[in-house]
């Protein structure tokens, strides 16, 4: 079984035409349009589970064809595939779940502050009500401070919320954004 990633459809898609979308390259296990928690409208992508060999077929079809006036992007998701070693290195980035609507760019601050230096604070926002989607991103100036608050904040209940924290898989800078430089 493979779960592939279909990017860039237009907003009036959901879980039934990405369903017929894949059909024509074989049995569609499961589509899921990705929603904004608040609003329930779609995030602009979406993933299809379908055996393998058909899921390679329909990524080579559909990756890069127009549809619906936008021009897709599939690929194979695999969220485990994460070709370098984040706790040796240079990598500094952090991923911060499961906030409330309420959390901004200078809650994640206070709570990272202990830790070391920040270089940057982000929380992903929902494009209608300005409200934070339930996680952001905090980058810190060394490995070393973002590995210290990696174990010792994730699980961690701060004002009524336990925290997911975990190191960020790199990402291209595409939502809407709110972000505090601090260098």
């Amino acid at each position: 079984m493979a779960k592939v990633y279909v990017g860039n459809l237009s907003y009036d898609e959901d879980d039934e035409s990405l369903t017929r979308m894949f059909q024509e390259f074989g049995e569609v296990q499961s589509a899921e349009i990705v929603l904004y928690r608040k609003s329930g409208k779609s995030r602009g992508f979406g993933f299809i589970e379908m055996n393998q060999v058909d899921a390679g077929f329909a990524i080579e079809a559909l990756n890069g064809k127009e549809v619906n006036g936008r021009v897709l992007k599939v690929n194979v998701s695999d969220p485990s595939s994460n070709s370098f070693d984040m706790e040796n290195g240079d990598f500094t980035r952090i991923y911060v779940g499961n906030l409330t609507p309420e959390s901004d760019v200078y809650f994640l601050s206070n709570i990272f502050k202990d830790y070391g230096k920040i270089t940057s604070a982000m929380t992903i926002n929902d494009t209608e009500s300005g409200e934070t989607e339930g996680f952001g991103f905090i980058e810190m100036d060394s490995n070393e401070a973002a590995m210290k608050a990696i174990e010792e904040l994730d699980g961690k209940e701060i004002d009524g919320i336990v925290l997911r924290v975990n190191w960020a898989k790199p990402k291209p800078k595409k939502s809407f954004r709110k972000r505090v430089s601090y260098q």
